[in-house]
């Protein structure tokens, strides 16, 4: 009997010491890393993906100047330069053509949009029409540049407005 007295305190203490072995472990034992961050979505897609961008925004950005809408004329700029931007961080698939480079192009739209803002920003409604015309101008020397002249943009016509959207 004090055999197994004996036998069942050892059991007891063999039990307790490899729980406390193995919890001890588990403090001790490295955490796996934590799964990597997914990769954040990066906006990469073609010049003319982001043309298009442009003239969805600036024929926008016409119908909210002609109104006289400062805020939405002003968000629509904004859209202009946010597509600018992404060319100029090389967001976009390379592009070259005729000697000239995508971002060499996104730049030459900067200064008209500047100029752009100005007015929009002091709400001189008259001034927004020719400096809006100086940035359809400065669209079409790009598509002359890069040997692209029969594509030519110009301001909206009319009253109707695009994709049913109140501008004023």
């Amino acid at each position: 009997m004090e055999r197994r007295l004996w036998l069942g305190t050892l059991a007891v203490a063999v039990g307790a010491s490899v729980a406390t072995t193995l919890a001890l472990s588990a403090l001790y034992e490295p955490k796996p890393s934590p799964p990597p961050e997914p990769p954040r979505h990066v906006k990469t897609y073609r010049l003319l993906d982001v043309m298009h961008e442009f003239q969805t925004y600036s024929t926008k950005l016409y119908f909210a100047g002609t109104a006289g809408n400062q805020e939405l004329a002003s968000w629509y700029s904004w859209k202009l330069e946010s597509a600018l931007r992404d060319v100029r961080q090389g967001k976009i698939e390379p592009y070259a053509y005729n000697g000239w480079d995508a971002i060499e192009l996104a730049e030459m739209l900067e200064e008209p949009i500047a100029d752009l803002n100005v007015s929009i920003k002091e709400g001189d409604w008259k001034a927004f029409e020719s400096k809006y015309d100086r940035l359809l101008q400065t669209c079409n020397a790009c598509h002359a540049a890069t040997e692209h002249a029969f594509v030519i943009v110009s301001a909206p016509k009319g009253d109707q407005a695009p994709r049913n959207q109140k501008f004023d």
